[in-house]
């Protein structure tokens, strides 16, 4: 997609991790492998947008191989993140590579 990825560290990450640039921007990741009943929460979610102050970044994308619940998907409506489930990340992977 065009962007230079970093892994942050494993502990002391701030909740991110992925750092990801491209020219100005700066996008934090947060992935999640989680069994299919175990849906991201609003709580996770609202945590995560956190970090996004600590590394600068204009945007944030939360993965997971599950999915999210209506209250995660209600907490990120109008923010700027983007939610992926295993559909989404499927879908890409097969547009991009």
């Amino acid at each position: 997609m065009g962007y230079d990825a970093s892994l942050t560290s494993k502990t002391g990450d701030f909740g991110a991790d992925i750092i990801a640039k491209k020219d100005k921007d700066t996008v934090v990741i947060e992935v999640k492998k989680y069994d299919k009943n175990n849906k991201v929460g609003a709580g996770e979610i609202q945590e995560f947008l956190g970090s996004m102050w600590i590394y600068n970044a204009q945007k944030a994308i939360f993965i997971t191989t599950s999915d999210f619940t209506n209250h995660a998907k209600a907490q990120a409506t109008n923010a700027p993140i983007e939610l992926w489930n295993d559909r989404k990340l499927h879908k890409l992977f097969l547009d991009y590579y």
